[in-house]
């Protein structure tokens, strides 16, 4: 399934140990990328693949990262957000 979707924003929670909202000390609000549109791809769980399930979604992921490329529809460059996962 494909859903298309717009980006809302982040929170950045600042102090405590996990960078997590719960014990930090304060939160700040991302709208940087706020109504940027964006792909959600959502996919089956591949039965059988128990332990290399995380071998599997790499080579997914980069299989799909080559398609998107090849086709010049995204850059799909992980460092500056435009393929997330």
């Amino acid at each position: 399934r494909v859903h298309m979707e717009e980006d809302t924003g982040k929170s950045l929670h600042v102090g405590g140990a996990t960078g997590r909202i719960h014990g930090a000390d304060y939160s700040l609000l991302d709208y940087n990328r706020a109504g940027i549109p964006l792909v959600e791809i959502v996919t089956k769980i591949v039965p059988g693949t128990g332990k290399y399930a995380p071998e599997v979604a790499k080579a997914y992921v980069a299989e799909l990262r080559d398609i998107l490329r090849g086709l010049k529809v995204s850059d799909v460059k992980m460092e500056q957000g435009s393929l997330r996962c």
